[in-house]
């Protein structure tokens, strides 16, 4: 986590974050259980989650776990996409009426759909962490 120019209330405020996206990021590793589709130790990256459940978020030697399973869990969805497809969210209201905004969003084979939330939550861990 940089905290350059960071005031005490920011740097804390990030520490917080980051704990909380460590812990979903545990959440999501025990929700796989297994993965074996990775060419990297299942049980270390337990060990990470482990860590990150008890709040432990700022082991650097776990990073290069995370970073070997970011890239190999983008490989694996990369040949899982099937394609994309539109979904509208609410965004705001006006006086009249509400505001819409669509958004694509990828589409996965039913091997790789289970895989996504764990993609995308190890992603925000690591933007956060950083």
């Amino acid at each position: 986590m940089t905290t350059t120019n960071a005031t005490p209330f920011r740097t804390q405020a990030l520490a917080i974050l980051t704990v909380q996206h460590g812990r979903d990021l545990a959440d999501k590793i025990s929700e796989l259980s297994d993965f074996s589709s990775v060419n990297i130790s299942w049980a270390n990256i337990v060990a990470v989650a482990r860590r990150f459940a008890a709040g432990e978020v700022n082991e650097n030697g776990d990073l290069v776990a995370l970073r070997t399973l970011e890239f190999e869990l983008g490989e694996f969805l990369s040949q899982e996409f099937i394609g994309t497809r539109t979904e509208a969210h609410l965004i705001g209201q006006t006086d009249d009426e509400e505001v819409w905004d669509s958004t694509e969003v990828p589409v996965y084979s039913d091997c790789g759909e289970p895989v996504r939330p764990l993609y995308e939550s190890l992603q925000r861990f690591l933007e956060v962490r950083r």
